[in-house]
């Protein structure tokens, strides 16, 4: 069983009152995850509600407070069957207003409740002829000063989709009996014809007036509180898909923010994994990515430049000739190279410093943080370790740009991961995926992987076989971090 229908099942044997109180020509969509599922529950029985989404390992979502709704609440879980993410909007109050603004309440829950019907997908939705009232009322106040200048769309198909299913009488009884007599007439009109701005406002001054008393906000206030809340929605959109930053504007796990780091040999399906987990987490949680190697991964403005050099010069794989041809010109030129190097170990460390300050402060303010590798300080020189440590018994300048270079890695040892997912693989899977890598570099990296430690770990190192398949790995993963959110 779905978890969609297992919720609902529990729900029924609890004695819960719920019903799915819109969008229910696009009912089956939600029961199969491909929308968010609304749902009106009686608040009588929250007990039972947080009981049931506990027991089925459903999170409750942080919303920021740019988009925080009174009287709604947001439950997340993983259909084991789908593997997909499922969105419950749990309802104890029927919002209502202009989109980013829902500042009204709708005060019928109980009638939405006692008239409810059962569908013959065995799931408890409003019945036929309330919820035309319903979603006439709602496209009436979501109405906006731009959408009187420039028009706007109405329900047509869903309120076609109802009125086959509803008695038009009923649908007038009900207009009456929440709305009065001029509600009912301002309905009658919107069903003579396809209900369009001018039908609709006729029908929101109607409302506004019998509902004056149910809204947060009016006036500059209520413009005010919209303009912030669609300028959030904007910055979560372009941190999302252009500029990432370590911002809460959307919804954030219960327990707060979690750093989330994947470790493990070239060839083990970290970037492939961290891409999946990201597109998996982003749609429903703030989710702030970063990249802490040093290889192909974002990189500073400073150290782009010094990437392409020692790409030209050196080239991009890491076999036995470029290793050979890295020890020929460090004899033919060793202050060169040595001066190379600890100009990259110290750039590298600035960048490694400025992106932990980010994940840090990311996850304070509750947000997922993905982090592709984590600096280390049990390996100098090797898997994203300090490369100067040979400096610190040195001169006086020597010592001090040793331990300037330490800092970020010094950082990462005192304020770990809360989770590492740690993959590994054997050399023959390495060299098959990574084949312009020696086998001796390979199974090098996979020893240095295998010892590493995380002291102080809130959650320490979750090990994930990275031979087996993709869909198999990533499930794991999932699992892995769904139980520590």
């Amino acid at each position: 069983m779905s978890l969609v229908m297992e919720v609902l099942r529990r729900f029924d044997e609890r004695g819960v009152a719920y019903c799915h109180w819109k969008s229910n020509d696009h009912l089956a969509a939600a029961i199969s995850a491909d929308t968010d599922l609304d749902i009106l529950v009686d608040p009588a029985a929250i007990d039972d509600v947080y009981a049931v989404f506990a027991q089925l390992s459903c999170r409750r979502g942080r919303v920021a407070n740019a988009r925080n709704d009174i009287g709604l609440e947001d439950f997340l879980g993983i259909d084991d069957e789908s593997a997909r993410m499922v969105h419950f909007h749990v309802h104890y109050r029927i919002p209502a207003g202009e989109r980013h603004n829902k500042r009204f309440r709708l005060p019928w829950e109980r009638t939405v409740l006692e008239s409810r019907v059962l569908d013959p997908s065995g799931v408890w939705v409003t019945a036929p002829a309330v919820e035309v009232v319903l979603l006439l009322t709602r496209y009436a106040l979501k109405l906006r000063g731009r959408d009187m200048i420039r028009g706007s769309s109405g329900p047509g198909s869903e309120l076609k989709f109802l009125m086959a299913r509803a008695d038009r009488a009923d649908v007038l009884k009900i207009s009456e009996q929440l709305l009065g007599e001029r509600g009912r007439r301002a309905v009658e009109a919107c069903l003579d014809q396809s209900p369009g701005t001018a039908q609709l406002y006729r029908l929101r001054r109607v409302v506004l007036r019998a509902l004056a008393s149910q809204t947060s906000s009016r006036g500059p206030a209520a413009f005010s509180r919209r303009m912030n809340r669609e300028a959030a929605w904007a910055m979560r959109g372009i941190s999302r898909k252009f500029v990432p930053r370590p911002v809460l504007k959307g919804r954030g796990g219960t327990g707060g923010g979690l750093i989330v780091a994947f470790v493990g040999c070239d060839g083990s399906g970290k970037s492939t994994m961290v891409g999946e987990t990201r597109a998996f987490l982003a749609p429903k949680l703030d989710v702030f990515p970063m990249y802490l190697g040093s290889g192909d991964g974002s990189s500073s403005l400073l150290r782009k430049p010094m990437k392409m050099v020692r790409d030209l010069v050196f080239g991009t794989s890491r076999d036995r000739s470029t290793i050979a041809k890295k020890a020929k010109v460090g004899e033919e030129h060793p202050s060169a190279m040595s001066g190379a190097k600890a100009l990259w170990a110290l750039t590298l460390a600035a960048e490694k410093s400025r992106k932990l300050r980010q994940i840090m402060k990311a996850r304070t303010r509750g947000m997922v943080v993905i982090c592709d590798r984590w600096p280390q300080m049990q390996f100098p020189g090797e898997l994203d370790g300090p490369r100067l440590t040979h400096w610190s018994t040195g001169n006086a300048m020597q010592r001090w740009l040793a331990a300037y270079e330490l800092r970020p890695y010094d950082l990462a040892r005192r304020f770990p991961p809360d989770i590492v997912i740690r993959l590994d693989v054997d050399v023959e899977t390495a060299a098959q995926r990574r084949p312009e890598d020696g086998r001796e570099y390979l199974a090098h990296r996979i020893e240095l992987v295998r010892a590493l430690t995380f002291d102080g770990s809130l959650f320490g190192a979750v090990e994930i076989d990275g031979t087996e398949p993709p869909e198999k790995v990533l499930t794991e993963i999932r699992r892995a971090i769904w139980s520590r959110l």
